[in-house]
């Protein structure tokens, strides 16, 4: 399992996990790209590969931002992110490359929150919880 969503009041929350932290980030933006586009997207044109570079201060700070960069590509571009590779992951940055395909959007995200992040190891995994504001 890549992900699961989780009961929230008011926004939308998921568990992500990853045998290692690039897998854990991919999937958290799997599972936010899920929630805009919907499971089964109907794909349009795709778009050549788009290098990324995130930079957080610390691991909470950069999966925020990796999923923040995210969020602003699939606002400004209309597009989901697919075949998403970690080219470079360190302690304070992220480089990686993916394919942009247009998609129409199901659910409107406004933000990813810091309200209860959580990052930890678990065992062999790694887990994520995070929160959208919608």
């Amino acid at each position: 399992m890549k992900y699961e969503l989780l009961e929230h009041t008011a926004d939308i929350r998921i568990r992500a996990y990853g045998e290692a932290l690039p897998e854990l980030f991919v999937n958290a933006a799997i599972a936010m790209m899920d929630i805009i586009f919907g499971e089964n997207p109907k794909l349009t044109h795709s778009t050549t590969p788009i290098k990324l570079s995130v930079k957080g201060q610390d691991l909470d700070s950069l999966l925020v931002n990796w999923l923040s960069e995210e969020l602003f590509l699939t606002q400004t571009e209309y597009s989901i992110a697919q075949d998403i590779k970690i080219e470079h992951f360190g302690e304070n940055e992220i480089r990686a490359s993916q394919i942009m395909h247009s998609a129409s959007a199901i659910e409107d995200i406004k933000a990813v929150t810091y309200n209860d992040l959580v990052i930890k190891q678990a065992g062999e995994k790694y887990i994520a919880e995070v929160t959208f504001d919608i």
